[in-house]
C-alpha cells in the first residue's frame, strides 16, 4: 500500500491502460513511455520516471509470444524504467545505443537507486564486450576467502584463450599484437597465458579478441546468457563440483564460485577443451548452419594483393554487384559495428550503385545480395578504395561521374552532399 513499493505495479497497470485507451497506437518492443504529461518520478523515493519495453531477451525467442488456439498471439514485453537523461537519450541516439550502455542487471531488477546509465557512465564503465575481468574475480576470492592463489582468477580465461588460439580463431587486430604469443601457444611450448592476460590484456577476456565466428561463440558460451542452457562459467563450475562431491561448502555463494577452485593443471586444461569443442560444435549447429552471409569474393580470383599488412577487422560488408560482378565501388559507408565485434567487423560496407536497377528495389536485396566479404579481396577488386579505410566511422564517400571523391555530410533531416 505504500507508494514507495507500490510504484512498479502502478507502472505496468498504466502501461495496459495506454494500450487499451488507444488501441490504434500499439505497444512493441523498443517502445518509450513518459509516466504522465509532467514527466515527473514514479515515486519520491525514486527518480524514475518513464519506461521502456523490451522483448525479453534473456529468456530466448519462446517467451516473446503465446500462439492461442484460435491463431492470434499475445505479445510478452519486459517494462524497464528508466531515469530522464536514459530516455532523451534513447530519442536521441535509438534504442540500440542506449542498451549498448546498459549492464544486465539495470536491465532484470528494479533498483529504485539504480545509477544513471548516461550519467553515471564512467562509474558504472560497462563493457559489452567483456567476457571476464580477473579484477572482479580477485574481489570475490578475497571476499569469500578461497584457497587458492589469486593468479587463479585468470585459469579459465586462460584455458578459452589457448584453446581459440590453437584453432585459429584470434582477430586479425589481435594477430598483429600479439602474434608471438600465438605462435608459440600454437607450436605447443604453453606460455602461462594467466601471466600474459594480466600483464598485456588488463586482466581481461574480450569478444575483440576473436574472429567472426570465434566471437559469436565467445557471445554465445563465455557472456551470461539465460536463453542457453551452455554457460562457460556454470561448466567450469560443475566440473570442480564433480570432483568435490564431498565437499561441505559455507554458504551458496561459495559454492557458486566453485569455478574460481578450477586447478591450472595439463590434466583439466585437456577437460575443458575437450568441453570447449563440444560446445563450439553444439554453437556452429545452432548459429552458423548453412550461413549464408560469408561468402567469398569471386571477382578478386587473380588479381594482385593490394593491403597484404592490414592488421585491422578483416571483414566488411559489399554487395554482390562489387564481390561478384567486380564492379567499382561507387558508395561505402563505415557504420558503428556493435562493440562486440569491433575485432572481426570493420563496419566499412560497399556498394556499386547501380543494386537497386538489377536487383530491384526494398529490403530483399540486402537479404539476398549482400554479405560479409574479407576487407582484402574487396580492395584487389577496387584499390581505389584503400586510401579510405582509416576514416572513422560514421564516414560515408560517394564517387561521382567524373571518378572524383567527396564525403557525404549526414545531418537529422536527411543528408547533405559536400
Amino acid at each position: 500500500r505504500e507508494e514507495r513499493w507500490s510504484w512498479p505495479i502502478r507502472m505496468m497497470l498504466a502501461t495496459a491502460h495506454f494500450a487499451m485507451e488507444d488501441p490504434e497506437v500499439g505497444l512493441e518492443s523498443r517502445t518509450t513511455l513518459d509516466e504522465g504529461e509532467d514527466g515527473i518520478p514514479f515515486a519520491e523515493n525514486t527518480e524514475l520516471r518513464g519506461e521502456i519495453l523490451l522483448c525479453p531477451g534473456v529468456f530466448g525467442a519462446d517467451s516473446f509470444f503465446c500462439r492461442l488456439p484460435d491463431g492470434d498471439e499475445v505479445n510478452f514485453y519486459q517494462v524497464i524504467p528508466l531515469y530522464r537523461e536514459e530516455i532523451q537519450y534513447k530519442l536521441e541516439h535509438g534504442s540500440d545505443s542506449l542498451l549498448d550502455l546498459c549492464p544486465d542487471e539495470s536491465l532484470e531488477v528494479i533498483n529504485p537507486h539504480r545509477l544513471n546509465v548516461v550519467t553515471d557512465r564512467e562509474k558504472i564503465s560497462y563493457d559489452p564486450a567483456e567476457m571476464d575481468n580477473a579484477a572482479d574475480q580477485i574481489k570475490k576470492i578475497r571476499a569469500l576467502h578461497l584457497p587458492v592463489d589469486e593468479l587463479d582468477a585468470c585459469n579459465r580465461m586462460a584455458f578459452f584463450l589457448g584453446w581459440a588460439m590453437k584453432r585459429g580463431q584470434m582477430s586479425n587486430p589481435f594477430l598483429s599484437r600479439h602474434r608471438e604469443v600465438v605462435e608459440a601457444v600454437r607450436a605447443g611450448k604453453r606460455p602461462d597465458l594467466r601471466v600474459f592476460i594480466l600483464d598485456k590484456l588488463d586482466g581481461k577476456l574480450s569478444t575483440q579478441f576473436f574472429d567472426r565466428r570465434g566471437s559469436g561463440f565467445a557471445q554465445w558460451y563465455a557472456q551470461d546468457n539465460r536463453s542457453n542452457p551452455y554457460i562457460y562459467r556454470r561448466d567450469c563450475r560443475n566440473i570442480v563440483l564433480a570432483e568435490s562431491k564431498d565437499r561441505v561448502w559455507n554458504s551458496i555463494a561459495e559454492k557458486d564460485a566453485a569455478y574460481l577452485l578450477l586447478p591450472y593443471t595439463e590434466e583439466i586444461r585437456q577437460s575443458v577443451e575437450q568441453l570447449l569443442d563440444e560446445r563450439y560444435q553444439q554453437y556452429l549447429e545452432a548459429e552458423f548452419a548453412d550461413d549464408p552471409e560469408e561468402r567469398v569474393a569471386r571477382a578478386a580470383e587473380g588479381k594482385p594483393a593490394v593491403i597484404p599488412d592490414w592488421d585491422g577487422p578483416l571483414f566488411c560488408y559489399a554487395s554482390d554487384r562489387v564481390a561478384q560482378d567486380g564492379c567499382k565501388v561507387q558508395i561505402m559507408d563505415r557504420l558503428f559495428p556493435e562493440r562486440e565485434d569491433m575485432g572481426w567487423e570493420s563496419g566499412w560496407a560497399f556498394y556499386s550503385g547501380d543494386e537497386g536497377d538489377v536487383y530491384g528495389e526494398g529490403d530483399e536485396y540486402y537479404e539476398s545480395h549482400c554479405g560479409f566479404y574479407d576487407i582484402r579481396d574487396i580492395c584487389r577488386i577496387d584499390p581505389d578504395i584503400v586510401r579510405f579505410l582509416n576514416l572513422p566511422y560514421g564516414t560515408m564517400q560517394m564517387r561521382s561521374e567524373d571518378g572524383a571523391w567527396y564525403e557525404v555530410i549526414r545531418d537529422d533531416e536527411g543528408e547533405e552532399e559536400t
